[in-house]
């Protein structure tokens, strides 16, 4: 997978969900002139963005989501120039928000159509499986920011889409009083995941081992490699954590199939 890179050329909006206030930027892709697409967009000096490391588990955790098979809309790099920042900083002001973002790489994805998604609501077979499936992402990438006070998914003519990543991986930048219990591919051991929204839908029909231990599986190798090419010079350190962090369960998928059936025990 290839990150495509964009131009920030206007300031849209702000998304009026979520902590980090995501901006909606006009967009060009780099370099280029010509028709422009909106992105929603993740940067530094954001609500709750203070270090790369934020940026990097956005766009990271949504190509694992990806490679895994959920729907998320498409990441990407939106570079966000000095005068770029300056006039989205001056739209900002006058709408009466009061952070500014700082120039340079940003996390984006593509602006989708969707409904919210109800907690409780009638799910249908496929939708079953794509929450079931959101699941054992979070638990992989041990994100327990997905819960029923927060849903982080809505529903398009697509199905279940997952949003909202910057929260994935976050165990491997902040230090955890007393360490994490487990082994990266047992991540049952250090997360509580009884509170996740798909919890209760992925307990009554439990996915099968050899679904998970495949879907492990692919997240290392060529898939990855390229991806991380295609992420910013200032990102690869953190890439770099999250790469190993990957190949561990890549290799060990097996035992990562039984700890997800362990977490629903």
């Amino acid at each position: 997978m290839t990150l495509v890179r964009y131009d920030a050329v206007r300031f849209e909006g702000v998304m009026p969900e979520g902590r980090t206030h995501p901006l909606l930027l006009a967009c060009r892709l780099a370099g280029q002139s010509g028709t422009s697409m909106t992105k929603v967009v993740k940067a530094l000096g954001s609500p709750e963005v203070s270090a790369t490391r934020s940026l990097v588990c956005e766009v990271a955790g949504n190509a694992v989501a990806k490679r895994m098979g959920l729907i998320t809309p498409e990441p990407c790099i939106v570079d966000i120039f000095a005068a770029a920042a300056e006039a989205i900083n001056a739209s900002l002001a006058s709408t009466d928000y009061t952070f500014t973002i700082k120039p340079g790489p940003a996390a984006g994805c593509a602006l989708l159509n969707m409904s919210p998604y109800t907690v409780g609501q009638a799910l249908s077979p496929e939708l079953q499986t794509q929450a079931v499936r959101l699941y054992v992402f979070d638990l992989l990438t041990q994100n327990m920011d997905r819960r029923s006070d927060k849903v982080n998914c809505g529903l398009s003519k697509l199905g279940l889409v997952a949003f909202d990543f910057e929260t994935c991986f976050q165990h491997l930048f902040l230090p955890i009083v007393g360490g994490l219990e487990g082994r990266h591919w047992e991540p049952s051991k250090s997360v509580p995941m009884k509170s996740h929204l798909f919890y209760g839908v992925a307990k009554e029909a439990p996915p099968l081992e050899a679904d998970v231990r495949n879907a492990a599986s692919k997240l290392a190798g060529t898939w990855w490699t390229q991806f991380v090419g295609s992420l910013p010079a200032e990102w690869q350190p953190e890439a770099a954590k999250i790469g190993e962090v990957l190949s561990a369960i890549a290799e060990h998928a097996e035992e990562y199939s039984k700890d997800v059936t362990r977490s629903l025990i």
